[in-house]
């Protein structure tokens, strides 16, 4: 007789904790009309869930009408300022949700989220903008982003896409990925690169243009020769010396819209060559302190004293020849 009655008692309490067919036929039945409502206008979310929930309420499934409770406030917070997408595109989010959410009730296991996207900024992008630091993120909006359900590649030319790593892509919101490209620490494309193609769960979705930037202009560039011509008399009985930049002639001035090219010359003598040697041998023999070198940007000087021979004799016959570097000068 106990075990009758612990038996019968056993049977009552499941029978009280499972659903009866017509509880979940309501709950089927309220779910679908979400469901429906949603999918002929996606904007309706907003009247269809709290209508849900309390439908839900009324037939005491709290439970169910808790979840769509959450669901409701999730969706109200999306719409806020950091959400790019429109209301149709949470509308079909909360159909996805609410589908899952019936699935679950009926003990199939829900599908996994599905990323979407709705909105790239910018659309394009401008390796120009990038280099000058002004271009340093890429951002996508959608629901449910995450590194591992959205991967992006770039192509280069005619060639198979590459897969760019995950550590440029962060996923500061399950509605925001950010694309790190900064000139300073993001992905930097190869030279030829194309466009980015975006995949979620592994299917395309959209690509990007990447446009390459402008071709560094080619400055033209010029030579001016100069000589340096300076005489130190001879005749006394004593050396008689003086400085070579004592000739106006060892000043050279650039000439107008240029300035020095300072990646050619001679070794240590930037900008400048010497590139001939007329010297008379007294010239040649008692030169010290020599240097041809460029002041500035814009001015190049010769120096060296030479020395007279005493006794009186010969003087000092100093003629070289340089060829300065000229660049054009920008702006």
């Amino acid at each position: 007789m106990k075990r009758v009655l612990a038996a019968f008692i056993t049977m009552s309490v499941v029978a009280v904790a499972l659903p009866s067919c017509n509880d979940v036929d309501k709950v089927t039945a309220a779910f679908n009309q979400a469901i429906t409502t949603i999918d002929t206008q996606s904007s309706q979310w907003r009247q269809a869930l709290p209508d849900l929930e309390s439908k839900l309420v009324s037939d005491g499934q709290t439970t169910l009408a808790n979840e769509v409770a959450n669901l409701l406030n999730a969706s109200i917070a999306n719409v806020g300022d950091e959400f790019r997408c429109d209301v149709d595109f949470i509308g079909v989010r909360v159909k996805g949700t609410l589908q899952n959410i019936l699935d679950k009730f009926h003990g199939v296991p829900p599908k996994p989220a599905d990323p979407r996207l709705c909105k790239v900024i910018p659309n394009a992008i401008d390796l120009n903008l990038v280099q000058q630091g002004r271009l340093n993120i890429i951002e996508f909006h959608g629901y449910d982003l995450t590194p591992s359900g959205i991967k992006f590649f770039f192509t280069v030319g005619q060639a198979a896409e590459q897969p760019i790593p995950d550590t440029y892509v962060a996923n500061p919101a399950p509605y925001t990925m950010t694309f790190n490209i900064a000139a300073t620490n993001g992905f930097h494309f190869p030279v030829g690169a194309t466009k980015v193609d975006i995949r979620v769960n592994g299917g395309f979705f959209s690509s990007m243009s990447v446009i390459a930037p402008a071709p560094t202009p080619i400055a033209k560039t010029e030579t001016g020769d100069f000589i340096v011509s300076y005489y130190q008399p001879g005749g006394n009985i004593s050396s008689q010396c003086s400085n070579v930049s004592s000739a106006l002639s060892a000043f050279y001035t650039v000439p107008s819209g240029w300035k020095l090219d300072r990646s050619k010359g001679d070794a240590a003598h930037a900008g400048i060559s010497q590139i001939a040697v007329n010297d008379n041998q007294q010239s040649v023999g008692s030169l010290t302190a020599y240097n041809y070198f460029a002041r500035d940007d814009l001015h190049l000087q010769v120096e060296g004293q030479v020395c007279s021979a005493g006794g009186w004799g010969a003087g000092a016959i100093f003629q070289r020849t340089y060829r300065a570097f000229l660049i054009q000068a920008s702006g």
